[in-house]
């Protein structure tokens, strides 16, 4: 009763303390299936370092590490650890697939500037776990030194500010492994809004208000591309074109 396609036949087995992972790929056709064997493996121990782009002691906090599987088949996997003093962590019995990776608990202003196997950029081409194992260890920066947009956003009719507007900073180009980078503000009485600790790069910033009622629309504004340092502070406003009442 399966229908064709490509499924993915995943198995787990959990032994006291011990974890053993397969996942398959499996392409149905008209034919029928008799038999597909699984070997069950150990899941990959990963190994870490976690430091500062200044090279100064890591922020105080009790930070941990999380990878999330990408990919609708590996929705509910994921594994975590607590990142040492030293900056030292081990991610234990992960299963193949792929990753993103993500951090817990930081300080307000830090933010993870970048992450690395080898030459690999984990933001984007994510984590890949094959056969039990990486490519190397997993090494993240964290950095204080964001960059910040602000501004305020009006009515374009009546050059009103405008309450409670949501301003998102995505990463440009955004990939699944690099989601945890957007940031969002919301406008406060005066308009105004602030998106702070921004790792540099390149964003494409959004302002949209939510529907006034039933019957009406969110109002979006067109995106606009910009890219930021450390330490750099931009203004950008946006206007409005609000529906007009009947």
């Amino acid at each position: 009763g399966v229908a064709p396609g490509t499924y993915y036949l995943s198995a787990f087995l959990r032994d006291k303390d011990k974890f053993h992972s397969t996942r398959q790929k499996i392409e149905v056709g008209e034919s029928k299936i008799d038999s597909i064997v699984l070997v069950m493996g150990g899941g990959a121990i990963i190994h870490g370092r976690m430091s500062t782009a200044s090279g100064a002691p890591l922020p105080e906090s009790r930070i941990s590490v999380t990878l999330q599987a990408v990919g609708q088949e590996q929705a509910t996997e994921y594994s975590y650890a607590q990142v040492n003093k030293d900056g030292a962590f081990e991610v234990a019995n992960v299963a193949d697939g792929s990753f993103t990776v993500a951090t817990n608990s930081l300080e307000s202003g830090w933010f993870v500037r970048s992450i690395h196997v080898g030459s690999e950029d984990i933001f984007q081409d994510g984590l890949q776990v094959e056969g039990g194992a990486v490519k190397g260890s997993l090494e993240i920066v964290l950095s204080n030194d964001g960059a910040q947009i602000e501004g305020t956003v009006t009515d374009n009719d009546k050059h009103e500010p405008l309450v409670g507007v949501v301003l998102k900073a995505k990463a440009d180009p955004s990939t699944d492994y690099n989601y945890m980078r957007t940031q969002s503000a919301t406008t406060d009485q005066h308009g105004h809004y602030v998106l702070k600790d921004l790792p540099p790069g390149k964003y494409r910033v959004t302002a949209k208000l939510a529907a006034s009622g039933p019957g009406t629309a969110p109002v979006h504004s067109e995106p606009v591309f910009m890219t930021v340092g450390s330490r750099e502070q931009r203004k950008l406003d946006f206007t409005l074109t609000l529906p007009k009442s009947e």
